[in-house]
């Protein structure tokens, strides 16, 4: 897949930390990206978003393989599964490991 990384996008007027300032400031100090989301990411997105329900939700399996396996290939950190990873049911995991151990015995 190709990516036009020379297209310019406008983002004044988007909540943009670095682009919403006055039009005679350059904001060089933000390191933000000013080009598009991968067209993969986005369908990602939006195929989630047709659900319409926003609740809690729990990190499957595949996230954690995908999570552990970015670590150990960029920087040969063999992370654990039971980690205190930061994602919105940190506390679901956290119940589910306590019953797992037997804790609740």
């Amino acid at each position: 897949m190709k990516y036009n990384f020379d297209e310019q996008v406008n983002r004044r007027g988007t909540g943009s930390m670095k682009w919403d300032v006055d039009e005679n400031v350059l904001p060089m100090w933000v390191a933000d990206m000013d080009f598009r989301t991968a067209p993969c990411v986005t369908e990602a997105l939006k195929k989630r978003a047709e659900h319409g329900v926003f609740g809690y939700t729990d990190v499957d399996d595949a996230w954690y393989n995908a999570y552990i396996n970015w670590w150990d290939k960029r920087h040969g950190y063999n992370a654990s599964r039971h980690a205190k990873w930061p994602n919105p049911s940190w506390h679901s995991q956290r119940l589910r490991l306590w019953q797992d151990q037997g804790a609740h015995r």
